[in-house]
């Protein structure tokens, strides 16, 4: 792409001050360009132009001034770099010229410049007063960094300052976070014989022609087919740069603004928001939870905000955004609140993290925001393991989660992982605290299990139950731990509290060996009375190790004298499978012969498989069961 050093500026200011004017002068370029605008003479829409000075590209965006068209201009200032502020001398400051610099401020725009205009209608008197008016503004919303020049685009008057002084305020260099391509749409249109096109500013990565990307909205799949900057074609864009682009594919139709473009799968999709808000300094308090509108990027929905009771001026105060639509959103991304009625701007924001599928109390979700809000970027990771449990290392979402690109997630990952509240198991970081948590359940089931049941629960069941707390992964360490503070037992994926009934003494464990080793493998088992006499041991304690086994699942209960390893059971279940086809049924003589076992074996087995599932009988035949 063009390598020139390049700008975004946001003209705003109140109704009829003269921005779309003064675009003009600076630029050559009319962004009235809608009918309803040229009949009305006020800016509705979104207005583009640009100019180039000394190798320096400066792209002026236009935003409508009136109070119903609010949406638009927040739209046009998602992204910009330097605000073009118009106050008309004759006039001064009004309701639009204040709310539109503080919403400016609250978007982490820090440098203004402020065309003091029509001075060619203006007394002496009326300039000084709007300098006046400005400079008191500037002081109430503590803006340190801005320039006033006062203009004429009648005259000329101050146009050839103005642009001096946009060259000093211009962007010295593209500041890269994130990685993953993600451009909000601002406009929407189509052009015959080219189909869709859409335009916006990147906010993070690159793009190139031929690539495809993501709606978030939908996930459908698109391909850049052109790429223009400022109608010069362009073989690819990054971020900060004012983009159009030419899509193709099925869903490219249905783009509207609010829409965002991404590389695929890289950014989560979320409902519900953690964020941190600070009230504008007219607003005394607010009373939670409340309903606002909402507006982030080119999007604007509805948000209902969730929090302490009282929500006073001053700092920033974590909260939970409940939205009326799906948003992506990069970590620390501004957003602005507006009262319904009456109407006007009212708090600004930061928007931390998605928390589109986390169950947490609200109270632990709101003291996550301490950690989320720092500049360490292992302080916010460790902040997002603490609301969502575990997160992968490999999580392709997890650079727009922390507003980093791929390198700094590799380092803080790594400082992440050294810190006593997080714990590194194989691709994972788990908290700590839900790994304690998930253990305190398991221990209560086994107890449970050990009083009411079987002592015994299959290593799965367990997983299960911690899935349901927030990670199996959680569980799986859960149990080693358990087993190494000798809480628990382990065998054959089966677990157990350590209890009398759980625990073998030697001897024990030297007997249960013979009789699986007599086991293993064998066609025509052993029974417990031939148990007694291969073991030297008595009766009551083989069949007490025959029912540890059975709960283990390393052997299975044919009938009261007959049993069977579990990997034996497997090969003649592979063995009967072999022998069924749809329709077919076999005699008990043909599976006896199969099997390689005599009728005393084939009739209890067969029996146990008609149990399970595994053969169904007809009459004195068999034939494949559902579960074979």
């Amino acid at each position: 792409m063009t390598k020139l050093s390049y700008t975004i500026v946001g003209v705003i200011g109140h109704i009829d001050h003269g921005k779309t004017s003064l675009v003009a002068a600076l630029s050559g370029v009319d962004t009235d360009t809608n009918p309803e605008e040229k009949r009305r003479g006020i800016t509705i829409d979104l207005g583009f132009a640009s100019y180039e000075e000394k190798g320096e590209v400066f792209a002026l965006i236009d935003a409508p001034g009136h109070q119903k068209y609010i949406g638009n201009l927040l739209a046009g200032v998602s992204w910009i770099d330097v605000g073009l502020l118009v106050v008309g001398c004759d006039q001064g400051i009004q309701a639009q010229t204040m709310e539109h610099t503080a919403i400016l401020k609250s978007l982490g725009v820090r440098t203004l410049v402020i065309a003091l205009s029509r001075a060619d209608i203006a007394t002496e008197t009326q300039i000084n007063e709007a300098i006046v008016g400005v400079q008191l503004l500037m002081e109430d919303l503590l803006v340190l960094d801005y320039e006033i020049v006062i203009t004429s685009t009648k005259t000329g008057q101050g146009i050839a300052d103005l642009r001096a002084a946009l060259m000093r305020y211009r962007r010295d260099s593209h500041c890269q976070t994130v990685d993953a391509f993600r451009m909000p749409i601002d406009r929407v249109f189509s052009k015959e014989g080219r189909g869709t096109v859409v335009a916006g500013t990147p906010w993070t990565g690159h793009v190139q022609k031929g690539d495809e990307l993501q709606v978030a909205r939908t996930g459908e799949m698109l391909r850049v087919r052109e790429i223009e900057i400022h109608g010069q074609n362009e073989n690819a864009s990054l971020a900060g740069y004012r983009t159009a682009m030419n899509l193709a594919g099925p869903d490219a139709q249905t783009l509207v603004r609010g829409d965002e473009l991404i590389t695929a799968d890289t950014y989560r999709k979320t409902k519900r928001v953690l964020a941190c808000i600070s009230l504008f300094g007219n607003v005394a308090s607010v009373r939670l939870p409340s309903q606002y509108l909402f507006y982030t990027g080119t999007t604007h929905g509805e948000a209902r905000v969730l929090g302490p009771q009282l929500l006073e001026t001053g700092g920033e105060t974590p909260v939970i955004l409940q939205l009326s639509q799906s948003i992506v959103f990069t970590h620390g991304q501004k957003f602005l609140l507006r009262l319904p009625y009456p109407v006007g701007s009212c708090a600004s924001g930061r928007l931390l993290a998605p928390l589109d599928d986390i169950h947490q109390k609200s109270e632990r979700l709101l003291s996550a925001a301490h950690d989320l809000k720092q500049a360490d970027f292992a302080a916010r990771l460790i902040g997002l393991i603490e609301i969502r449990g575990l997160v992968e290392m490999g999580d392709r979402t997890l650079g727009s989660q922390l507003g980093i690109n791929s390198e700094e997630v590799g380092v803080a990952i790594q400082n992440a992982a050294k810190d006593t509240r997080v714990m590194a198991f194989k691709n994972s970081l788990i908290s700590r605290e839900l790994i304690e948590s998930v253990k305190r359940l398991l221990v209560k089931c086994l107890t449970t299990q050990s009083v009411k049941h079987d002592a015994w629960m299959s290593e799965d069941a367990l997983l299960h139950l911690g899935g349901k707390r927030g990670s199996k992964i959680a569980a799986v360490v859960a149990i080693i731990e358990l087993e190494e503070m000798k809480t628990i037992v382990r065998e054959n994926h089966m677990v157990a509290i350590r209890c009398d009934k759980t625990t073998l003494s030697r001897k024990q464990t030297v007997t249960l060996q013979t009789i699986l080793d007599s086991l293993e493998k064998n066609r025509t088992p052993p029974t417990v009375t031939e148990l007694v006499d291969i073991t030297s041991q008595p009766k009551q304690m083989i069949v007490s190790l025959l029912r540890f086994a059975v709960q283990q699942k390393r052997i299975i209960r044919i009938d009261n004298g007959l049993y069977y390893s579990a990997e034996m059971f497997q090969v003649f279940r592979s063995e009967l499978s072999s022998m069924f086809s749809p329709g077919v049924e076999r005699t008990v003589a043909e599976i006896r012969d199969h099997l390689k076992i005599t009728r005393k074996y084939a009739i209890p087995l067969l029996e146990y498989c008609d149990q399970e599932g595994l053969t169904v009988r007809t009459e004195a035949n068999r034939r494949a069961g559902s579960a074979l």
